[in-house]
């Protein structure tokens, strides 16, 4: 049987009703990386739910300012990490991240934030964690704490951005030149259950979609609520078009083996050759319609099009065949990866095993810090790297 390839408006069929569960959120991680007052909408909602804030640091967010403004929310926990010098810890290799057609994508270290969002969650034995981007805003403690409740281990719930829609370039495109187009549960807004972290946010465009794709296909991804995302301007840089090209394509074929639905073993070569096909005859659909109507910001769009469209043409479906391919490896890798992290117990002592320095507030650094481990994330994969190698029952 072949699977269909068509590009589908809207991927809400796959989500399930937000089960009641006894989960619970016990920090906000967000990856930051603008300035600092972007942080302050999330402070208060943590302050209100009593949990953690935890904010990974680096561009524009500058770590004095961010503190100066967690100390004027009332009954905040904070940590301010400081990744603005890179990261001294060390993942596992992922066969994806050598991918040149994956490299061209990368954008900012958001996938890494995330990532080591999930290591501390492991290493602090929380429960569950909401991910927030800085740029989200009218989020409401209550809306987390259904998305709390609806967390089982396995399970993630995500709150929808459908104003500023959150959207890749050439579906703001398509929604522009006049057709549907839907918004998903993304990694914007999302509370994950972190008993079980078997799963990562590779560095592709549309990470997040690839974190939750196991959870979709087992039925185990709500949508709960809304929130707003920061308005911006998705067709100011063609080049961004581009950069989102091949996740973009890689995201939504996914989904489209889950309405089917077929096994991933159904995403052969020329599952994505048609894949490929059907994403170029809906360019140059959306590029007609664009050049033949009067919509505000037709020109820009159709410049970004353009660029998605020539990007396309630079890759095939035995490059997205072998792109999956390399991502299974990588989970597995990434799941053993894992298991070797300690359980400490503490965000301090979590802190210190991923060699992550942060700012806390004096309380927290006295109280909250463990003794200093000797152990280290990078120095526990390459052990575990070598005991797979000299034990041949492991190979």
């Amino acid at each position: 049987m072949t699977v269909p390839a068509v590009h589908r408006p809207s991927h809400r069929p796959l989500l399930r009703p937000a089960p009641d569960g006894a989960g619970r959120i016990d920090a906000i991680v967000m990856p930051a990386s603008r300035p600092a007052a972007y942080l302050l909408p999330a402070m208060e909602v943590a302050a209100v739910l009593g949990c953690e804030f935890v904010a990974l640091c680096s561009g524009r967010t500058r770590l004095q300012e961010a503190a100066g403004l967690a100390d004027e929310v009332p009954g905040l926990s904070w940590t301010l990490v400081d990744l603005h010098g890179g990261w001294r810890g060390e993942l596992p290799p992922a066969g994806t991240a050598e991918m040149p057609e994956a490299a061209t994508t990368r954008v900012g270290d958001l996938s890494l934030k995330r990532n080591l969002g999930l290591l501390l969650a492991r290493a602090a034995g929380w429960q569950g964690v909401l991910f927030l981007d800085d740029d989200i805003r009218d989020l409401s403690p209550r809306t987390v704490r259904r998305a709390a409740a609806a967390l089982r281990p396995g399970w993630a719930a995500g709150m929808l951005a459908e104003e500023f829609p959150d959207n890749s370039v050439a579906c703001h495109a398509l929604r522009l030149s006049g057709r549907e187009q839907d918004v998903f549960v993304s990694g914007s807004a999302l509370a994950v259950d972190t008993r079980l972290v078997d799963s990562f946010f590779p560095e592709v465009y549309n990470e997040d979609w690839l974190f939750l794709f196991d959870r979709v296909r087992a039925g185990q991804v709500s949508a709960v609520g809304t929130v707003r995302q920061a308005p911006y301007l998705p067709y100011a840089d063609p080049a961004r078009a581009a950069r989102e090209e091949f996740g973009d394509v890689l995201a939504e074929g996914l989904m489209s083996l889950l309405h089917a639905p077929r096994s991933i073993k159904a995403a052969d070569e020329g599952y994505w050759n048609r894949v490929i096909e059907e994403r170029a005859a809906l360019l140059d659909s959306v590029a007609a319609a664009l050049a033949g109507g009067a919509a505000p910001d037709a020109a820009p769009a159709l410049r970004a099009v353009a660029a998605g469209r020539t990007m396309l043409g630079t890759f095939d479906g035995l490059v997205l065949s072998m792109y999956l391919h390399r991502w299974r490896e990588d989970l597995r890798t990434w799941r053993k990866f894992v298991a070797a992290v300690p359980a400490v117990g503490s965000l301090g002592g979590a802190l210190d095993v991923l060699r992550l320095p942060a700012l806390r507030p004096p309380a927290a650094q006295a109280s909250g810090r463990v003794k200093r481990s000797s152990y280290r994330v990078g120095s526990a994969w390459r052990d575990w790297r070598i005991s797979v190698l000299t034990k041949p029952s492991l190979r």
